[in-house]
């Protein structure tokens, strides 16, 4: 297996921290606002998810059979974004511990397959997210293309700053 250069290495991590910066940044828009927000970002959701009485539909939402803890639409939720965060920390740690090739080629090619994946339902297929966030399917629109298509960018840099050697050269 081909070691990483340097320079590919810092492309790769660079970029790697920027879909990482996605977790944090407001990217998910909703339509009514939600508790007076029209922006969300995934660490946002994550919070409101397992604050008690966070949603307006919360008690609706809430199965007792699990302890009045699991609200419907999470599974589809941690569906939809659990795929690429643990692919992008995943592809971090490979190249900072082990920088190998075919490894983070292999890494950064499945991410790009679930950001692509994901992009496709982005604005009609958040399932999850309006039950989590509305109660139902009717009352409100949640489109989170912005967020998948960054993420998409990221991980298709990522692929291709892994798989071409020429861009560890010196360029004097």
């Amino acid at each position: 297996m081909k070691r990483l250069g340097r320079r590919r290495r810092a492309v790769a991590l660079t970029f790697l921290l920027f879909g990482l910066l996605t977790f944090f940044e407001p990217l998910i828009k909703t339509n009514p606002p939600v508790v007076g927000r029209w922006r969300w970002s995934v660490l946002d959701l994550v919070r409101w998810t397992y604050q008690p009485k966070s949603f307006p539909f919360a008690d609706i939402l809430r199965d007792d059979r699990f302890g009045n803890r699991t609200l419907h639409g999470v599974g589809y939720f941690w569906t939809e974004f659990g795929s690429i965060y643990p692919i992008i920390l995943f592809a971090i740690t490979s190249v900072c511990f082990f920088p190998r090739q075919e490894l983070l080629a292999v890494t950064a090619l499945a991410g790009t397959l679930a950001s692509f994946g994901n992009l496709q339902y982005s604005d009609h297929g958040n399932i999850g997210l309006q039950l989590l966030l509305y109660g139902d399917f009717k009352d409100g629109r949640v489109t989170s293309s912005a967020l998948w298509l960054a993420l998409l960018l990221t991980m298709g840099v990522v692929t291709f700053v892994s798989l071409h050697e020429t861009l560890d050269g010196d360029m004097r």
